[in-house]
């Protein structure tokens, strides 16, 4: 039989079509057992003996049980059908009948209708065609196909997946007011500590006794006993504070007495004096290098020779007595006096025999600790945000640079020009004497300088670069 739908060949009791898929109806059954019966008057002709009547009920019953009890709805159609083609048989023909008739007897319709399926032979069933396998996607993992009567393994449950972490809240690069205020307090505090490290260290290294004895050798005598003390010239006041003219019996005047003592070894002296201060206030070494009556009376006999060439004057016991007298004659304003450590320390409001404190190694380095716990103290109070670290170290470094710089230039510049004004003898030897220290805080300053520029550049580049990441 075929399908109804797609007109492919069925086979004999086939419920659905192997082509399309679909029910097979009823009527395709029908003409099945129509085939049959109309094949029904050539079996009878062929073998006459075994003719007998059947009753269409029963050609009905053994058709459905060769059909199939599955076909339970074409069974009034095969039976109508059936109906028709009995009424259509002919009646045997008597020359077709066996010569003993009393042997002829009719054959059950039941038997006849089993003759007859039995030697119709069943149709054959069609080729079954393989529908073209759809495309299967190669399966990742391949798995060996399972063998047979081997225990049954439940393939490994594959691994949970594993939730990615939420990422972590954006925190925000701005540091709030109150933090840059309190890192603004920490940072003023920082840079006095910085200053004072500084202007220390270079007091320490650069106007140490021997540094500033060779910078007071190095003085113009000419230039020195020109300058101005007490509204006088230097060699002028001296002449007059020794009564060096009433000494020499009046051999020694105020001219000739300036020539005297630019052939004398004052620099030395001078030298040599300042040096024992310097190494007394700075680093504490030595007694008390104040200069008295006895180290001053000390140095005309050391130039004797000098004063008899220069004054043709020979000094005697007598005119270095008088000379002593001279120096002590105003009890109330002696050289002695101005020159005295005690007497300069009381001017300044500092004891000057404790100084060496403050430039010792230990206080230069419990400012330098200090320097680094404000440091530190910084980082955590702006949160450790690296371009407003940056920036208040910049800020640090900038100030203090500046601030020792300047120092710096006045120890040396600011003394020049304050001579330059005023002729000050003092001045004039300061201007000279503070050059290495000079020298040192300019340098000192000047890097701190630099590298706070460093810093504040950096700081702002990061400030760029924040704002440039916030609009993205």
């Amino acid at each position: 039989m075929k399908c109804k739908y797609c007109g492919k060949d069925l086979a004999f009791g086939a419920k659905f079509c192997t082509g399309c898929g679909k029910a097979a109806e009823p009527e395709e059954i029908a003409e099945v057992a129509a085939e049959i019966t109309e094949n029904v008057p050539s079996l009878l002709a062929d073998d006459p003996e075994k003719t007998e009547l059947i009753t269409v009920d029963d050609a009905v019953d053994s058709a459905s049980g060769i059909i199939g009890e599955s076909v339970a709805e074409a069974a009034e159609t095969a039976e109508a059908k059936a109906e028709e083609i009995a009424e259509d048989i002919p009646a045997p023909a008597p020359s077709l009948l066996s010569d003993d008739t009393e042997k002829t007897e009719l054959i059950p319709a039941e038997e006849l209708v089993d003759d007859i399926a039995e030697s119709v032979p069943a149709p054959a069933a069609p080729a079954f065609e393989q529908p073209a396998p759809a495309p299967v996607q190669q399966p990742m993992f391949q798995t060996p196909p399972p063998q047979q009567n081997a225990a049954f393994v439940p393939p490994p449950a594959a691994p949970m997946p594993v939730p990615a972490p939420a990422p972590e809240p954006k925190k925000s690069s701005k540091v709030g007011a109150g933090r840059l205020t309190g890192a603004a307090i920490l940072g003023f505090f920082t840079i006095i500590f910085v200053v004072a490290l500084s202007l220390l260290t270079a007091v320490k290294f650069g106007l140490t006794g021997e540094k500033v004895g060779d910078r007071a050798k190095q003085l113009d005598s000419a230039t020195l006993l020109s300058t101005e003390y007490d509204g006088d010239e230097l060699a002028v006041s001296l002449y007059k504070s020794l009564g060096f003219g009433s000494v020499t019996g009046g051999k020694a005047t105020e001219v000739n007495f300036k020539s005297f003592l630019m052939k004398t070894d004052l620099l030395d002296f001078l030298g040599d004096n300042a040096s024992n201060y310097a190494d007394y206030i700075i680093a504490g070494k030595g007694s008390d290098p104040s200069v008295t009556t006895d180290d001053i009376v000390d140095f005309f006999e050391s130039n004797e020779s000098v004063i008899k060439s220069e004054l043709d004057h020979k000094m005697t016991k007598s005119d270095y007595k008088k000379l002593r007298s001279n120096l002590n004659a105003d009890e109330d304003d002696t050289l002695e006096t101005k020159l005295s450590i005690t007497e300069i320390g009381n001017s300044a409001g500092f004891d000057l025999s404790k100084a060496n404190l403050l430039f010792s190694y230990i206080t230069l380095g419990v400012l330098l600790a200090l320097v680094l716990l404000f440091l530190i103290w910084i980082v955590f109070v702006v949160d450790r945000k690296g371009r407003y670290v940056l920036g208040s170290y910049g800020s640090i470094l900038t100030i203090s640079g500046i601030v020792v710089l300047l120092a710096g230039l006045a120890a040396f510049a600011g003394m020049a020009v304050a001579y330059v004004l005023t002729s000050e003898v003092a001045y004039y030897i300061l201007s000279n004497i503070l050059l290495p220290f000079a020298t040192i805080a300019g340098c000192i300053g000047l890097g701190e300088l630099v590298f706070g520029i460093i810093f504040r550049a950096i700081s702002r580049g990061l400030k760029r670069k924040a704002k440039y990441a916030e609009r993205a």
